[in-house]
């Protein structure tokens, strides 16, 4: 049996297709495959251990997005180190006004996160800072993925007789939890207020 050189070329480049798509179909299938129980606690022990989350680490993350999106990244916090907030403008001298801000833990596809707040209401005359009223919460939980252990500091102190400001500190322990694998991370967020006579404040924040 003899064939032309045409229907040659056609078997071989069939051949070559059907070789190509059976090759191609195998690293699709193990991508998009879930990674096993074991996969996924080892991913979580390293954010542990590392505070980071590697590249294969998210891809395996990515395998279980119901699991992806209750993990919240130490190093990918959105927090602010040091923020400061001047008097305004033709302030009154005297008057009572408060401050509120938070600490965000946002999960690894964004659509969760949990934020930890500080607030803190004052008076002040110009030459004193007068009736503060302060405490902490938590604004949002991320669906239940964080465990609110309490504060490791809670002080209020001044720096001299004379009140003519505030220090404020607050850091928390918050401890951070997967449904199915338990708790795999802990954080200790701190926030320093330095409350001002005139109605303006100053604050540290850290993750």
């Amino acid at each position: 049996m003899h064939f032309s050189r045409a229907a040659i070329g056609r078997l071989v480049l069939a051949l070559g297709v059907a070789a190509a798509v059976a090759l191609a179909g195998t690293p699709a299938q193990a991508a998009t495959s879930r990674a096993s129980d074991d996969a996924i606690s080892g991913v979580l022990a390293r954010i542990g251990q590392t505070g980071t989350l590697s590249a294969a680490d998210r891809a395996i993350l990515n395998t279980q997005p119901e699991v992806a999106a209750q993990v919240v990244v130490p190093s990918e916090v959105e927090v602010v180190d040091v923020a400061a907030e001047p008097a305004l403008a033709g302030a009154s001298a005297s008057g009572c006004t408060y401050a509120d801000r938070y600490v965000n833990y946002p999960s690894t596809f964004h659509a969760t996160k949990v934020t930890w707040h500080v607030r803190v209401d004052w008076c002040y005359n110009g030459k004193t800072v007068y009736n503060i009223r302060h405490y902490d919460y938590m604004g949002e939980d991320g669906g239940g993925v964080a465990d609110y252990k309490g504060l490791q500091i809670n002080s209020l102190t001044y720096p001299g007789k004379v009140h003519y400001e505030a220090n404020l500190a607050k850091q928390a322990h918050i401890q951070f939890c997967v449904v199915k694998y338990g708790c795999y991370a802990n954080m200790y967020p701190y926030q320093r207020f330095t409350l001002g006579n005139n109605g303006s404040y100053r604050v540290e924040q850290k993750k």
